[in-house]
């Protein structure tokens, strides 16, 4: 996700967090990355934006069958964080405090 994406601008401008190069060198500024990028994939977390009409566990399986996701410094450290796409990709202001709450049980101790 991009910082001028939707949750991005909260997560980005508000919070101050900082994007990977990946997530912002996507023309839809949504961060789809090819197997081929996924190597340059070396953020410290993950947030993973689970599509609808998928679960968590899905996506999950999806991602571990992919031998150069674990491989990932996210992955190894167990720093991947599955949050949910009805309000990560919306920006009305409960979806936002929804975002803010993802972010904070995922970064504060």
């Amino acid at each position: 996700m991009g910082s001028n994406f939707l949750s991005g601008k909260l997560v980005y401008g508000e919070l101050g967090l900082k994007p990977h190069e990946l997530a912002n060198g996507t023309p839809d500024n949504f961060g789809s990355l090819t197997f081929e990028k996924l190597p340059d994939l070396d953020a410290d977390e993950l947030f993973i934006i689970i599509p609808e009409g998928q679960t968590e566990e899905q996506v999950r399986k999806l991602l571990e069958d992919i031998p150069l996701w674990k491989t990932l410094p996210a992955v190894k450290n167990d720093r991947v964080h599955y949050v949910s796409s009805g309000h990560w990709i919306n920006s009305a202001y409960m979806a936002n405090l929804a975002v803010l709450k993802d972010v904070s049980e995922a970064l504060l101790p």
